[in-house]
């Protein structure tokens, strides 16, 4: 009956008894379908709970003409004409930049990061960036964000490399994008101009962008300070692409981000009936040149630094098993009784008497995998050392 319940509440404008029952789910173990891109959601949320507010939001695009794809192509070829060169050249930007943020800390120490790889609808891959800084280097002041993200022209005298990169990728000029709705832009340009940056309610800061007269023709419209896409002027220059750079100024706008993260690939818009999610997804999805080249060298399109600890969470013997359909039917049900999940061996170690249990009653089941190691082999919880 509950059953029922449910699956009529799930869908009451579309049931079909014949198919109760019957519905065929796309696993999580497949790469970028739902219930993987759910399943990193949730991990995402997970790290936001921990370290509470994600600091910068960077999303990377392929630029097609960098000097590592041209200069490999055969005569009459262009860089779409070699999606491996694209997906290849793109990981080594992506190793590097990462690189350089986490490990060399260019922002200061960074303590976790989430990046997912998508392809935009022509083919080149980009990736949303989610970076996590240590509190003494927060972004939490004008002065920290004025530091690292710029909203304005440079100067094309004293950073002429920049000044080409910003005037090619980071000016959003509403005749060249499909951003209008009603006449208005979608993404908000042209802002308005402002003396300092300011931390907006809304999540995001106004950022500085002084009325100093610069501006420049891209497309035929004359350009200022209030169509710069905000951007970091070392990376920008540096690996010459579309290098949005935001920073977060509130925790409202966490939910928002790892959703727009985790949001998926590029679908087509059909309509079906059935209720089999492997066959709506094939029929429905897109896919690139360059994105079947990623899957084909088995490139990552989901990380996260560091990982998170998956926690099983059941009623009384309703945990999941594994077992072997060859073997005996008795014998699989006793040895099941006997096995130890994650939140079992939490109320054992809660119940030792010795050291283990009193350093266990000092944590909640959440906070266990900080504290404690999951011994799969012993099945229970040993600290960590």
């Amino acid at each position: 009956m509950n059953h029922l319940t449910d699956a009529i509440a799930a869908e009451p404008n579309n049931v079909d008894l014949n198919d109760i029952g019957q519905r065929v789910i796309l696993p999580s173990s497949y790469m970028g379908g739902p219930q993987h891109m759910n399943q990193c959601y949730q991990d995402s949320m997970s790290l936001g709970r921990r370290y509470r507010k994600v600091d910068v939001f960077l999303t990377m695009t392929t630029n097609p003409y960098w000097d590592e794809i041209t200069q490999e192509l055969e005569p009459g070829q262009t860089p779409y004409d070699r999606p491996d060169l694209i997906a290849r050249v793109f990981e080594m930007k992506r190793k590097a930049l990462l690189d350089e943020i986490y490990n060399h800390g260019i922002f200061g120490l960074s303590v976790a990061y989430i990046y997912t790889i998508e392809f935009q609808k022509h083919g080149l891959p980009h990736m949303h960036l989610l970076i996590f800084l240590h509190v003494p280097h927060k972004l939490t002041t004008p002065e920290a964000v004025d530091s690292c993200i710029w909203a304005r022209w440079p100067d094309p005298e004293q950073y002429p490399k920049l000044f080409a990169t910003v005037k090619w990728c980071m000016v959003h000029t509403c005749s060249a994008t499909s951003c209008l709705a009603n006449g208005k832009c979608s993404k908000g340009f042209p802002k308005a101009f402002n003396r300092a940056t300011t931390m907006d309610t809304d999540g995001y800061p106004d950022y500085w962008r002084p009325d100093n007269g610069s501006a420049y023709e891209i497309s035929g419209t004359l350009c200022d300070n209030c169509h710069i896409v905000p951007y970091n002027p070392y990376l920008s220059a540096k690996y010459d692409c579309h290098l949005n750079m935001e920073c977060a100024a509130s925790f409202a706008t966490l939910k928002y981000i790892f959703k727009y993260v985790q949001k998926g690939p590029d679908r087509g818009l059909l309509e079906f009936q059935m209720k089999d999610e492997v066959k709506r997804w094939i029929d429905g999805r897109y896919i690139s040149s360059p994105d079947a080249m990623w899957r084909i060298f088995q490139f990552d399109t989901h990380q996260q630094t560091p990982n998170v600890v998956w926690l099983q969470v059941h009623l009384p013997e309703h945990q999941f098993i594994t077992f072997n359909p060859n073997e005996d039917a008795e014998m699989v049900l006793d040895c099941a009784s006997n096995q130890s999940t994650t939140l079992t061996a939490f109320f054992e170690a809660n119940r030792d008497q010795g050291d283990l249990g009193t350093t266990a009653r000092k944590y909640t089941y959440q906070e266990f995998p900080q504290h404690f190691v999951y011994d799969k082999n012993a099945r229970k919880w040993k600290l960590r050392k």
